[in-house]
C-alpha cells in the first residue's frame, strides 16, 4: 500500500469529526495531520493554501502526498518550498527523496548534500548519496526470470503475497464492506487493509479474489501481512490491537490463529511479547516453524523500523532480539521472508539501492552471523518502492510487490528458470557515457555500418531509421509525433529480456539524447517474431519494462517513458505467407523508440 504507511507506523488514532465543527480548514487539517490522517488532510490543506500561501502549510501538504506515495506531486511542492527563506532543512531531505523516487538521482544528490551542510554526519543523507552512485553498478542477482503482473491487482494497493493452499493470500485496501459498516482510513482515504485469497488454476491463471476468512477481517481495523507454518495449520498476521496506547492509538499487534482444515481459524490471540505502545508488523515464520521474524518500531532499535526475531520454546515465544546493524539501518527495514535454504529476504530504505525501498537478501556465515545484505538488482528492484518477496521451496516460483506502475502497490509473479540465481558472479553494468551530443554525431556512421553487418540491413535503411537521428530532427524541427526509430543493438536471446552489458552503450546514448532534450517523451516498443499467444506478449512486455527500468536508473524521469508490448503483431517482414529466414526473423525481433511528445 502507500508503502510508508505500512513501514513507519499504522496506528489508528481515533477522534470524531464532530469536534471540528467550529474550526476552519487549516485547524481541521492540522488536527488530522497530527493523527496521521494524511489523505483526509490533503483537501483541507489545499483549501488553506488557496486562501493564503505559507511555507509551513505547503510543507505539510507535501508531506501528506509523500506519505501517500504521490511522489510526483510531492516533488512539485517541495521544489517551491526549498527556495523559500523560511524553509526548514528537513524539506531538503524530503525533496531529495521525492527526486530519487522519481528517477532524478543527480538532482537528488544536491539536496541531500544541502541537508548534510545543516546536519553534518547525517547517515541517511550520506547513504542516499552513495546509493545514487552505487545504483549504476548494482549487479544482477537473478537472471533468466519472467515477471508478469498478478491478474487480480486492483486500482488501489495490493501487497504482501504468501503461498497458501494452491494459491496466495495477500493484503489489500480495495473496496470491501458496505459503506455503513466501515469507515475509510484517514491515512490513505481508502478502505482499511484486509486479507484476500486467490486460487491458482491448473493452467496457471488465478481465480477472482475473495476475502480470506471474513471473521479475521475486522471492521475499522487494518488486518494483513499473513504468514503460515509449513503444514498450514497456524497463521500469524498483523492487526490493530484492542487496547489504546498512551498516545490514544491502537497500534499494530501480532496475532496467532489455528485451523484444522484451513477454513475455520480459531483462537486468534495477540502474541505475548507484544506491547500496546508499540507497532508489531510484517510477521514471517521460518519454514520449520521455529523462528518468527517481524518488524517493529519499538524503542531501542537502530532506526525507524527494525527487523526482530523470536524463537519458539515449550513455554511460548522468547523475547524478541534485534537482528543487529548488519541488517537494520537508521532508516526503515521491513517485510522479512525466510526461505527454506536459510536465506533471509527483506526490504530496506537504508541500504544502498535504486531509491525508495529495495529488496535485499542475506544469510548467516559459518559463525552464525548475518552477512552483509545483497541488493537483488534489476529487474526486481527499481527507483520505486519494491517490497515483500516470497519464493517457493523449489525456487521456481515467487511473488513480489512494487509501486513502479502508477504509485500504488501491485503484486508481480516471478517465474525462475533453472540456475537463475547468480551467486558471487558480479555483473556490473558499464555506464561510461559520452557527455556531449557532438560525440554521438561522430558515432552515427560507424554505428550504422556495424548494424548493417550484424542484422543484414542496408546501411541507408538503418541510417534512415536510427535513433541517433533524433537530435538532428529535433534541431531541424522535423520530428513528428508518432515517428518510430530502431534500437538495433538491443538484440535479446530467444527467451531473454534482461538488460545486459551488451545493451548498455546504446541505452546510455538514448539516455543522453533524453537528457539533452528534457521535453522529449518516448514509448519503448518491443517486438518479437516468436509464437502466437500469451508467452510472446509477456516476453515483449518484460523486455520493454526492463529497458524502462534501466533508463530510470540512468536518471530519466519515469513520467517521460511509456512501454508497449507488440508481441508479433507488427512484423517488418510478413512471415505468414512463407517461412522467414533467420535474418528476417531477427529483423522482426526488435526494439523501437516512438516519439509521443516533445
Amino acid at each position: 500500500m502507500r508503502i510508508l504507511s505500512i513501514i513507519i507506523t499504522f496506528c489508528l488514532l481515533f477522534c470524531t469529526i464532530a469536534t471540528f465543527a467550529q474550526k476552519g480548514p487549516l485547524k481541521k487539517a492540522q488536527q488530522l495531520y497530527k493523527e496521521k490522517k494524511y489523505a483526509t488532510a490533503i483537501p483541507l490543506y489545499k483549501k488553506a493554501l488557496e486562501e493564503r500561501y505559507t511555507v509551513g502549510v505547503a510543507s505539510k501538504l507535501a508531506y501528506c502526498y509523500k506519505m501517500n506515495n504521490k511522489t510526483i506531486v510531492a516533488e512539485e511542492l517541495y521544489a517551491k518550498i526549498v527556495t523559500h527563506e523560511k524553509a526548514r532543512d528537513i524539506t531538503y531531505f524530503y525533496y531529495g527523496e521525492a527526486l530519487m523516487s522519481n528517477g532524478k538521482c543527480e538532482e537528488a544528490k544536491k539536496w541531500f548534500a544541502a541537508y548534510l551542510l545543516e546536519n553534518p554526519g547525517d547517515e541517511a543523507s550520506q547513504s542516499h548519496i552513495k546509493a545514487c552512485d552505487y545504483s549504476k553498478e548494482i549487479p544482477i542477482y537473478f537472471e533468466h526470470i519472467i515477471i508478469e503482473p498478478f491478474s487480480q491487482n486492483s486500482e488501489v494497493d495490493d501487497n504482501s503475497p504468501v503461498f497458501w493452499n494452491n494459491g496466495i493470500v495477500y493484503t489489500s485496501d480495495r473496496k470491501g464492506r458496505a459503506k455503513f459498516l466501515d469507515e475509510k482510513s484517514g491515512w490513505t482515504g481508502r478502505d482499511y487493509l484486509r486479507l484476500y485469497y486467490s486460487k491458482r488454476k491448473e493452467d496457471g491463471a488465478f481465480e477472482s479474489s475473495s476475502p480470506f476468512v471474513p471473521k479475521l477481517n475486522v471492521a475499522r481495523k487494518n488486518t494483513g501481512m499473513a504468514t503460515f507454518t509449513a503444514d498450514g495449520t497456524v497463521l500469524y498476521f498483523s492487526r490493530n490491537g484492542n487496547t489504546m496506547s498512551k498516545q490514544n492509538a491502537y497500534c499494530l499487534q501480532l496475532y496467532g490463529a489455528r485451523s484444522k482444515d484451513g477454513k475455520k481459524w480459531k483462537d486468534a490471540k495477540v502474541l505475548d511479547f507484544c506491547r500496546k505502545e508499540t507497532n508489531y508488523m510484517h510477521p514471517a515464520v521460518s519454514p520449520d516453524g521455529r523462528y518468527l521474524f517481524f518488524v517493529s518500531d519499538k524503542t531501542g532499535g537502530n532506526g525507524g523500523t527494525d527487523i526482530y526475531v523470536s524463537e519458539k520454546k515449550k513455554k511460548g515465544w522468547t523475547m524478541p532480539e534485534n537482528l543487529g546493524t548488519t541488517i537494520n539501518t537508521e532508516s526503515h527495514e521491513g517485510f522479512p521472508f525466510m526461505h527454506a535454504n536459510g536465506k533471509l529476504y527483506f526490504c530496506s530504505k537504508g541500504h544502498p539501492g535504486f531509491g525508495g525501498f529495495d529488496i535485499f537478501v542475506t544469510e548467516k556465515d559459518e559463525q552464525g552471523n548475518w552477512k552483509n545484505p545483497t541488493n537483488l538488482g534489476l529487474p526486481i528492484n527499481s527507483p520505486s518502492d519494491d517490497i515483500s518477496i516470497a519464493i517457493d521451496a523449489t525456487e521456481r516460483n515467487g511473488f513480489f510487490t512494487s509501486s513502479r506502475d502508477g504509485g500504488d502497490d501491485d503484486i508481480y509473479i516471478l517465474t525462475f528458470s533453472p540456475n537463475s540465481v547468480v551467486q558471487n558472479i558480479p555483473l556490473p553494468l558499464e555506464l561510461e557515457m559520452p557527455t556531449k551530443m557532438e560525440e554521438l554525431a561522430e558515432m552515427v556512421d560507424d554505428t550504422a555500418t556495424a548494424i548493417a553487418e550484424s542484422i543484414g540491413l542496408h546501411g541507408e535503411e538503418v541510417f534512415g531509421n536510427h535513433f541517433l537521428l533524433l537530435p538532428q530532427l529535433l534541431q531541424k524541427e522535423e520530428l513528428a509525433i508518432g515517428q518510430s526509430f530502431l534500437l538495433p543493438n538491443l538484440q535479446f536471446e530467444e527467451t531473454g529480456f534482461m538488460v545486459t552489458e551488451a545493451h548498455t552503450s546504446e541505452l546510455a546514448q538514448l539516455a543522453i539524447i533524453l537528457k539533452e532534450h528534457p521535453s522529449l517523451q518516448i514509448e519503448i516498443g518491443s517486438h518479437d517474431a516468436g509464437k502466437e499467444g500469451q508467452e510472446t506478449g509477456q516476453l515483449t512486455t518484460n523486455r520493454a519494462a526492463a529497458i524502462i527500468s534501466y533508463l530510470t536508473v540512468l536518471g530519466i524521469e519515469r513520467t517521460r517513458l511509456s512501454s508497449r508490448a507488440y508481441g508479433n503483431t507488427s512484423p517488418l517482414i510478413n512471415c505468414a505467407e512463407q517461412p522467414c529466414s533467420e535474418e528476417q526473423i531477427q529483423k522482426n525481433t526488435r526494439v523501437e523508440v516512438k516519439v509521443v511528445g516533445y
